[in-house]
Order: C-alpha cells, then structure tokens, then sequence
C-alpha cells in the first residue's frame, strides 16, 4: 500500500505487533577493567576477580608465569551463580578448543615445553548480579596468574 514517504521509512505500531512487550537494546555506562596478578597457592581454587551489578563482558584473559607443567590446572567463571568450567589446559588443547564462543573460555596458548599457558574470555556474555572468575590449581606449588576481565556495567 503506497504511503507517500520513501520505501526505507516504516511507520512502527507497537499495539499492532505480536510480542507482548517493546524490548531496548540494555545501554551499558564505560568499559572498565577488573585484572589480578599475584602468586596463587598450591593445591586451591582462589577467587581472582569479582565485578557485581547488571553489565556485559567485553572479554579478557588468563595468563600463567610457571616453571613446571601446569596443564591439568583450569579455570571456572561463575555468572549469577551459575558455574561454567573452563576444563583443563590439556582437555582444551587436546580438543583444539581455541575459537572464541566454543566456551566461554579459549584456549590462547599452550606450551607444554616451555611452560606457558594461557586462557581468553570470550566477549558478549552478559550478568544481572555478579561475575566471579576463580582459578583451580590442581598442582602441589605455587605459580603466578595475571588475569584481566573487560566489562561494563549497566548504567
């Protein structure tokens, strides 16, 4: 039905439309980091990073400094309670997990060799009370974790 205006102009009726409700794209205030580099402790799973409040994540990593393998060590990042394991160094590699979206974690790096391992944070995933990213160490000696989290905060 010609209504006069250019094709690309739709006029929107809201009444009209089958869902029962408008939904608006969340609008999230400034990027902010959240990061973590200290010795963890052998044999424990240490909380490395907590951000709370309603927001997104832009992305992040993990990164090791060891000297002696570390590949049965893993990740876990708990979204509103909800745990999601990253699985081991070695499960990743094993399974050539290093796309992002084929967990939330990626596998960046792994060097059996030389000792260097290291995990991303795949972007897009989104939190309505808080985030906490933990980091399992399944090996009896102390290693060194530096480890970012990008995000923003619903504002």
């Amino acid at each position: 039905m010609s209504s006069g205006l250019p094709d690309w102009i739709l006029a929107l009726n809201v009444d009209g439309q089958q869902d029962g409700y408008f939904s608006v794209r969340p609008t999230y205030g400034a990027a902010d980091t959240a990061f973590h580099s200290d010795t963890i402790g052998a044999s424990a799973t240490t909380l490395l990073l907590s951000v709370s409040g309603v927001g997104v994540i832009y992305g992040g990593f993990v990164m090791l400094t060891v000297s002696q393998t570390h590949k049965t060590n893993s990740l876990r990042l708990d979204v509103d309670g909800n745990q999601f394991p990253s699985g081991t160094f070695q499960f990743n590699n094993n399974g050539q997990l290093t796309k992002e979206y084929n967990n939330i974690f990626s596998l960046v790096k792994y060097d059996d060799v030389n000792f260097w391992y290291s995990f991303g944070i795949s972007r897009g995933f989104t939190f309505e009370t808080d985030v906490k990213l933990y980091y399992v160490n399944n090996v009896a000696d102390a290693i060194f974790v530096d480890a970012r989290l990008n995000f923003a905060l619903k504002s």
